[in-house]
């Protein structure tokens, strides 16, 4: 009789990477309601790099799992929209953020998870895939653009960086909507399966 080996658990580091992106969202998000711009640039570097790290050895050292599949998107999704909404008073000031926006993003976020959640609960793996990463790197861009411009205050270089924070914030958001349908439909085609 073969036994197959347990799934990683907490202790497995890319797990660990991805719950050391949930524990810095409070830190970032205090750091970005304080106008801390260095400390919430710096908090934002590790939540963003740890986002392509915990992916990436998990690949590499075949460590995925379940709960993996579980708490790193939860882990991008906590950190993401903690520092929009936290965002949301320097975004308005700036003209590059609105309520509405960060709002849409969260109801794209609670469905696509409650899609994950039951998806996996039927034994269907439902992690995420290309759109949900093409989402990230969009998001990761929009508020690496936001935490610099807000960092460098009134010495930013000329509007570029305001076109630039601008056509990010929509590209965010337009990534955000198609990869909510992506995910909507490979739930409704994948709903039968059973791993």
């Amino acid at each position: 009789m073969t036994t197959t080996p347990s799934e990683p658990g907490f202790s497995s580091i890319p797990n660990l990477l991805s719950l050391s992106r949930l524990l810095a969202t409070l830190p970032l998000c205090a750091a970005i309601a304080l106008e801390a711009w260095g400390a919430a640039l710096a908090l934002w570097a590790w939540v963003s790099i740890t986002d392509w790290l915990d992916g990436a050895l998990a690949r590499a050292w075949k460590q995925s799992s379940a709960l993996g599949r579980v708490l790193d998107p939860l882990a991008d999704k906590v950190a993401v929209l903690g520092s929009l909404v936290c965002l949301v008073p320097a975004g308005m000031r700036g003209g590059y953020l609105e309520p509405w926006m960060v709002a849409l993003l969260v109801g794209r976020e609670f469905i696509v998870t409650g899609l994950r959640g039951e998806m996996e609960r039927r034994g269907v793996p439902f992690g995420a895939d290309w759109s949900g990463k093409v989402k990230m790197v969009a998001q990761v861009l929009a508020i690496s653009l936001a935490l610099v411009r807000e960092w460098l205050g009134s010495s930013r270089p000329g509007q570029w960086m305001d076109l630039a924070l601008g056509a990010s914030v929509w590209i965010m958001l337009a990534a955000a909507l198609a990869s909510g349908v992506h995910y909507g439909q490979q739930a409704f085609v994948r709903r039968g399966e059973t791993s």
